[in-house]
């Protein structure tokens, strides 16, 4: 009995011994395994993030581009505006300082661009009548070649109809309409 039990012994000690041994072997195998994809995938991380950033820069490049172009397109739009008003400003008058036509003895009148005469009789009413809506008309078509115009050249640049819409006034369906007969 006391063979055996010293066998036991023994052979326990000798297990643990074998156990703590290969622990600390199996420990060296695995952490080395581990390490090693870890290495790799921490490499491959830093080269997408490198590869991400470097997009990002690009982008951001060309969007600062974009804005200076932006930027300039606005300034070119501003001054034709300041251009625009100032020829609206110097083409409207309502009072008959301005004096009369030449050879016409009624004083003149500008409003907005257009000329009226102080009518003498119901011909001159009517014709003066006439040339008003005739100037109201050419003016009006003026307008929308105009919209239509910023409409095109707003689509060229990469604007949705959304935003084309809100900037001239225009429904969406008149503007892929427009967009569509220009196409063709």
């Amino acid at each position: 009995m006391l063979t055996s039990m010293i066998v036991t012994i023994v052979s326990i000690v000798f297990f643990i011994f074998f156990i703590f041994y290969k622990r600390k072997l199996l420990m060296r195998i695995f952490s080395i395994n581990t390490i090693e994809p870890a290495n790799q995938f921490k490499h491959q991380l830093e080269q997408t993030a490198d590869e991400i950033i470097g997009r990002m820069e690009n982008k951001i490049a060309e969007l600062e581009y974009l804005l200076e172009v932006a930027d300039e397109k606005i300034s070119k739009i501003e001054e034709q505006i300041k251009i625009s008003d100032a020829a609206a400003a110097s083409s409207v008058s309502c009072s008959p300082e301005h004096g009369t036509l030449p050879g016409k003895s009624t004083p003149e009148y500008n409003i907005s661009g257009f000329t009226l005469l102080e009518p003498t009789s119901n011909l001159d009413i009517d014709q003066e009548a006439e040339k008003l809506d005739n100037l109201t008309r050419t003016r009006a078509n003026q307008d929308d070649d105009d919209k239509r115009k910023l409409v095109l050249a707003m689509a060229e640049q990469g604007y949705n109809i959304t935003e084309i819409s809100k900037a001239t006034g225009k429904g969406k369906g008149e503007i892929m309409l427009l967009l569509q007969l220009h196409k063709r």
